[in-house]
């Protein structure tokens, strides 16, 4: 649901619950790390997540948990225990089936 939330830019059914302007600072890059906003890993040029948008961004946490939020197909993508080793073979196999939708 968060996933949601922030793919909807900080509304939930149309009340808004964040304010935009916080949920734009998420994915504003940082200057020394340009591959992460505030609290999020970000997708530039398609580089750091292979199959995802350069819009896309991830929260990406202990033991191989995955919200990757989709703003290029509206869609928000959930793994858990994911083995990191398979997390690129992963994102590139759903980026196709989102494409493809």
């Amino acid at each position: 649901r968060l996933g949601v939330l922030l793919l909807n830019g900080g509304q939930w059914q149309g009340q808004p619950l964040l304010p935009a302007s916080w949920v734009q600072r998420l994915r504003t890059p940082c200057a020394i790390a340009p591959f992460y906003g505030a609290l999020v890993w970000l997708n530039p040029g398609e580089r750091v997540f292979p199959g995802a948008s350069a819009e896309a961004y991830c929260m990406v946490g202990a033991g191989g948990h995955l919200v990757w939020i989709e703003p290029a197909h509206d869609a928000v993508v959930v793994a858990r225990w994911l083995d990191p080793a398979h997390t690129a073979g992963f994102m590139q196999r759903m980026g196709q089936a989102l494409q493809s939708a």
